[in-house]
């Protein structure tokens, strides 16, 4: 069973199908190969990674796709249409928690591929600040 909802961003509205079936099995691939950090609460992905090992990877339904995309899918069902394209209105998963690798689905939101790029950009900011501090 699948409930549609919408989510309100700084940039606008976004709407998805959340998956009130989640898929424990993936989950529970995903959290069986990955290892869980009690200071942040990150599940780890220990498998596989994307060619500049940024991201974790895994073979599912016949293509290699990005763990922590299947996570948030097997946890909230699938992202909206149209979020694979590379438009600055098109919608991304992010780690709330900063970690590429992690594939705990709490720490996974989704949002527009414009605020994801101002996320990063502020991370990248805080952690050039962090060092010259």
């Amino acid at each position: 069973m699948y409930l549609v909802t919408s989510s309100s961003t700084a940039s606008g509205s976004i709407t998805f199908v959340l998956n009130t079936a989640a898929d424990p099995g993936t989950l529970q691939t995903l959290f069986a190969r990955s290892t869980f950090d009690s200071s942040t609460g990150c599940k780890t992905w220990q498998g596989s990674r994307s060619s500049q090992g940024r991201y974790g990877t895994i073979w599912h339904n016949g293509t290699c796709e990005f763990v922590h995309r299947v996570a948030f899918r097997a946890a909230y069902g699938e992202l909206p249409a149209g979020s694979l394209d590379h438009e600055s209105n098109s919608v991304e998963v992010h780690h709330v928690c900063g970690n590429r690798l992690c594939v705990e689905p709490t720490h996974l939101e989704v949002i527009t591929r414009r605020r994801h790029a101002v996320e990063h950009k502020a991370m990248r900011e805080a952690a050039r600040f962090a060092l010259a501090a």
